[in-house]
């Protein structure tokens, strides 16, 4: 084969192999996009000078008399990327109890199956720990989380919203997590991380379409049409789009 023609073909592999690598990274970033729209994110803790999570709540922490919590941003080695996570301290007396909590704004969500959350316990003796799911009129429903056999490291804790029966998903106030020292003394430092609401794809849009009247499910109009249009009946038709959005919504 003459050097011009070994060329010709290596230049042809060459760029074979780059749009087959420019096609798996379009893959990859279009798969990553499908899953990221089956999630509505809450917390992630990645900045330490936020006081407020994603969807506007701010965070507390309380506890009752012979309980103590606290809460802060610790940087540490975490499942997700961003290396940090909230860190829990407690001291809990016997028959006392101490809660973590984080605001949802009356959030709608109402199309998601799960709730999810990295958890690490710091201790090897674990507070018994609930979960709970408050709504805008005040309904509370707690569920008992199920800690693996060995709760120190890193576990991703999936709560089925079937298990928070009567809960308004359309309009959520606050999560909770429950810290309870039923027969013993604890002391430790529990850390959180990844707290996420998940569901089909376009989660976020899914829960909210039910709120839209009459949504359409196709345009009325296209670019196209609507640019042919003299001017004076172009306006109106914008015109009539907008007070239309305002009144619907």
């Amino acid at each position: 084969m003459r050097p011009q023609g070994r060329f010709s073909l290596l230049g042809l592999l060459l760029l074979g192999l780059g749009a087959g690598i420019a096609g798996w990274w379009a893959w990859h970033a279009g798969v990553q996009r499908w899953q990221e729209s089956r999630t509505k994110l809450i917390e992630d803790f990645n900045d330490a000078a936020e006081q407020r999570n994603h969807v506007g709540g701010s965070r507390s922490a309380k506890g009752a008399p012979g309980a103590r919590i606290s809460a802060s941003v610790v940087e540490m080695g975490t499942p997700k990327p961003g290396g940090k996570a909230c860190a829990i301290a407690y001291h809990l007396s016997p028959g006392t109890s101490a809660l973590w909590s984080t605001g949802l704004n009356e959030l709608d969500i109402s199309a998601a199956t799960s709730l999810r959350f990295w958890l690490k316990i710091g201790s090897p003796l674990p507070p018994e720990l609930r979960a709970e799911l408050v709504d805008g009129s005040g309904r509370r429903v707690q569920t008992t989380l199920s800690l693996p056999a060995n709760p120190t490291q890193w576990h991703r804790i999936s709560l089925p919203l079937s298990e928070f029966p009567g809960i308004r998903l359309n309009r959520l106030t606050q999560f909770v997590l429950r810290l309870n020292a039923p027969i013993r003394p604890l002391d430790g430092t529990l850390y959180l991380d990844e707290l996420v609401f998940v569901g089909p794809p376009e989660l976020f849009f899914q829960s909210l379409k039910d709120n839209l009247s009459a949504f359409p499910r196709e345009a009325v109009l296209t670019t196209r049409h609507l640019l042919a249009l003299p001017a004076e009946q172009q306006l109106r038709a914008v015109a009539q789009d907008t007070w239309g959005y305002f009144r619907d919504a």
